[in-house]
């Protein structure tokens, strides 16, 4: 009699619980490592390559076998060994088929026939405080995981993850510190939903993403998972919203220090510039500057008791509008070589030129 192999699970998945693409799986003799043939047909009349390899969802193909008990050892595309099945269940194909007779389904088994029921047993064995472990009952009917909702916990400094679900809510009135989640299983994992703003304080006990405090917002969601022991690790944090990054600029030619003048300067940036500059660029050496030096200035300038100096500067989508003070000399510089700040210390108009620059 032809049987068919159930190698559950027929997809192939890692330790963490992912579905692994072009997996293998060898058979061998029961408890030996003695080859045995598989094949693609009821007729066993076209063999299985060997290794038998999974499809890019990690899917096996039906395999077929005649014969005693069999072992599966499913590997991943780097020859490391995912798991072995000692011995592999089978299923008859001819004759009185199992997914021909009846089952009545149960609360943990949703099947009507004894071959699904077979099926979502051993995949119940498998996820179940086996790896992958991940924390919870999980409906593994058709392949398909779907994460089970457990009960929630309100945030304090130490929490119990759901024991009725590999997902829990953790709710919080007002900002709280986790120092810690209560030890289970190694590996145990749970995803985690927060409800509330809480602390999640990285220590041996609790080691978060990145080595520091992680703050938790409504909203966002994360992993916990016993890594050790005494330690659970916390990782899958919401990626932080991406940087506004400042991607256009503009510079002024040099301009003309007039007292009382004015500049209308069209910048050519996609609206109203984020972050302008100013410079004075010295043409004529005086007060201990030389010819070249760019010196950054205030926009509104500085003063001391008798004088003050600057611009006025008013910022649109199209220009940038310069307004230089009435003074007689617009601007005032201590003297960089003695830092002197007194009156004479305002430098020639002339001898100098002011350069804009913006971003956008």
């Amino acid at each position: 009699m032809t049987d068919t192999l159930s190698f559950s699970p027929v997809t192939a998945v890692s330790a963490n619980g992912t579905l692994v693409a072009a997996a293998t799986a060898e058979f061998f003799l029961s408890g030996t490592t003695t080859p045995v043939a598989v094949y693609t047909d009821l007729g066993l009349t076209t063999p299985h390559d060997t290794p038998v390899v999974a499809d890019g969802n990690g899917f096996f193909p039906a395999v077929f076998f005649s014969g005693g008990a069999i072992k599966a050892v499913i590997k991943d595309t780097l020859g490391a060994t995912l798991y072995t099945i000692d011995p592999v269940l089978k299923s008859a194909s001819t004759g009185g088929a199992a997914s021909t007779i009846s089952f009545e389904p149960t609360v943990e088994i949703q099947a009507s026939n004894v071959q699904d029921a077979i099926e979502i047993a051993q995949l119940t064995e498998l996820y179940n405080d086996k790896t992958p472990q991940l924390g919870g009952n999980l409906d593994t009917r058709n392949r398909v995981i779907i994460e089970s909702v457990g009960t929630a916990k309100l945030a304090a400094s130490i929490v119990t993850p759901s024991v009725t679900g590999n997902i829990f809510h953790i709710t919080s009135a007002s900002p709280t510190d986790i120092d810690s989640f209560t030890n289970q299983s190694t590996g145990t994992t749970h995803h985690v939903i927060a409800d509330g703003t809480f602390t999640l304080k990285n220590s041996a006990s609790l080691i978060v993403e990145g080595g520091a405090d992680k703050t938790v917002n409504a909203g966002d969601d994360f992993y916990i998972m016993q890594d050790t022991a005494t330690s659970h690790r916390a990782f899958g944090f919401p990626a932080l919203p991406p940087v506004d990054i400042l991607s256009e600029s503009y510079v002024s030619a040099e301009q003309t220090i007039t007292s009382a003048g004015a500049l209308t300067l069209p910048h050519g940036l996609s609206g109203i510039p984020k972050i302008t500059n100013l410079f004075l660029i010295c043409k004529t050496a005086e007060n201990g500057y030389s010819i070249g030096n760019k010196v950054p200035i205030n926009h509104t300038g500085v003063g001391n008791t008798t004088a003050n100096g600057g611009t006025a500067i008013v910022l649109d989508a199209t220009n940038i509008n310069v307004r230089y003070n009435d003074t007689t000399k617009a601007f005032i510089l201590p003297n960089f070589t003695t830092g002197s700040l007194v009156t004479a210390a305002a430098i020639t108009n002339a001898n100098w030129r002011l350069v804009v620059e913006a971003f956008y």
